[in-house]
């Protein structure tokens, strides 16, 4: 059945309208830190059963793990939720394998739809039997990647098997165009960090993700020139709108984050206006995820009594 979102997204937006804005995080970045917790739940319900500011991880997961399972009862589409979820089961079985090689214990996140119990069974050598066929594959291939190349490489194995299969599955042209946007900007965040720290070669390019519109071909040759020749070609991008927004060889790695960040949001934001497609829930997605990195941005640098002034920074940078 084919999934009608003008209900849905009529609710995405009301919900947007009581989300935090600027103006709130930037107050939570001036709050003293003994007062921030009982700030953060007036906008943050799943923070409730939260009684110290050191548990904040615990109010968050809850806060996203509810929208998660709301988003889930919005939806009759099957193909629809996997899209939205399927990722995080691609996470923990990615954790879950680098975490047995490593013989510890894994911290699987609650937002997929496969149960921690059938993921720890697959990753830590069990039965996969009730993986469902793509986790299967996934499983085979990590597994390789961790004979290989060890736990870098099975991160690197974890992030192409999960954006593969969205591009595969993704329903409907905005949402694979989505995907595409996701894998073009990690792949650049990725260009960037890796031109900024020593790493062997042969590491370098296994890091590359394929699915985006700038092939992997091009970022290797890219990557054997100066830094700068990446924002030369990007001006002749879809991605120019980084340039133009300060990206450049004198950014810093978290502005580069936050420049990356930003360019998703405002490519998403034509889209939250329109009631018929999946375009207003996937930009309300990543307005909630770019929150949520904020949030435990600033409760961090709150429990690290980082200066006041370094935290408004970063907030109105990530709020522009």
């Amino acid at each position: 059945m084919a999934q009608d979102y003008t209900y849905i997204n009529a609710r995405l937006r009301a919900l947007e309208a009581s989300m935090p804005d600027a103006a709130w995080f930037q107050r939570i970045a001036r709050a003293p830190v003994d007062s921030v917790l009982v700030s953060v739940k007036e906008f943050y319900r799943g923070f409730d059963p939260v009684d110290s500011l050191y548990r904040f991880e615990d109010g968050i997961e809850s806060e996203k793990t509810v929208f998660l399972e709301l988003l889930s009862s919005l939806l009759n589409d099957d193909r629809v939720e996997s899209f939205f979820r399927a990722g995080f089961d691609f996470d923990n079985l990615t954790h879950g394998v680098k975490a047995a090689a490593l013989g510890a214990d894994a911290a699987y996140n609650p937002f997929g739809l496969v149960s921690h119990e059938v993921i720890e069974k697959g990753a830590s050598g069990g039965s996969a039997i009730d993986l469902p066929d793509h986790l299967k594959n996934c499983l085979e291939k990590l597994l390789e990647a961790s004979e290989e190349g060890g736990a870098q490489a099975v991160e690197s194995r974890g992030e192409a098997e999960k954006f593969a299969y969205l591009v595969e599955t993704a329903p409907g042209k905005a949402a694979r165009m989505y995907v595409t946007f996701r894998i073009d900007l990690a792949n650049i965040r990725t260009f960037i960090r890796l031109k900024r720290i020593d790493l062997r070669k042969d590491a370098i390019d296994t890091l590359w993700i394929s699915g985006g519109s700038i092939d992997i071909q091009t970022l290797r040759t890219l990557f054997r020139e100066p830094e700068d020749e990446l924002y030369t070609y990007l001006t002749t991008t879809e991605y120019r709108g980084l340039i133009t927004a300060g990206l450049g060889l004198t950014t810093t790695v978290w502005m580069v984050d936050v420049l990356i960040d930003r360019e998703m949001l405002e490519r998403l934001g034509d889209s939250r206006y329109r009631f018929f497609d999946i375009g207003p829930v996937i930009y309300h997605f990543q307005l909630r995820e770019r929150n949520e990195r904020l949030l435990r941005l600033l409760l961090v640098g709150k429990l690290n009594m980082l200066p006041e002034e370094l935290l408004l920074e970063k907030t109105e940078a990530m709020t522009a």
